[in-house]
Formats: C-alpha cells, sequence, structure tokens
C-alpha cells in the first residue's frame, strides 16, 4: 500500500506542461484551455491504478460548446468490468 501511495504521490507531483509545437495559436488555445479544465491530478490517479491491475479502463467524456466538441473527464473504471478471451480481444 505505501509503495503504491508514494508512486501515486510522484506522479502526481510532477510539472505538467503543454508545449504549442507548429499548433496555431487558436488550437493551442483551445488544447490549453481544455486540458485546464480536467481534474489532471485525479485522473492521473485514476490511472495510475494500472500498477495494480496491468492495466487501467478510462471512459473518456465528451461535451459539445457552440464551437467543438473537446474531452470533458477520463474516468477510470474498475478493471473486473473487463474480461478478455484467450486471444486476448476484450469479449
Amino acid at each position: 500500500g505505501g509503495c503504491i501511495r508514494r508512486r501515486k504521490a510522484a506522479l502526481k507531483s510532477l510539472e505538467r506542461g503543454l508545449e504549442r509545437g507548429h499548433a496555431s495559436a487558436r488550437v493551442f488555445r483551445f488544447i490549453r484551455d481544455m486540458l485546464d479544465d480536467l481534474d489532471l491530478s485525479r485522473i492521473i490517479g485514476e490511472m495510475s491504478d494500472a500498477v495494480l491491475y496491468g492495466y487501467q479502463p478510462c471512459e473518456i467524456m465528451w461535451g459539445r460548446s457552440v464551437r467543438a466538441w473537446a474531452v470533458t473527464d477520463i474516468v477510470g473504471k474498475p478493471p473486473e468490468w473487463f474480461q478478455f478471451d484467450t486471444d486476448n480481444c476484450l469479449r
């Protein structure tokens, strides 16, 4: 338990940033604003549960604004909800 808590805390404490690269100013602002609206600390915490199970299913929640679709949340789902067959395909 303690090792996992420390690992999650370390992940959450890492510096996060976004670089514009070759994106237009409009696209960069859109992505930056979308990420600013997400609870990244919670999302990272949920996604880091993959250490316990080998994977972490997540549902991407989408919403539509006046101009565009955007990610509004990413929610971790219980791994026990998902099963794989012998070919490692989701059933």
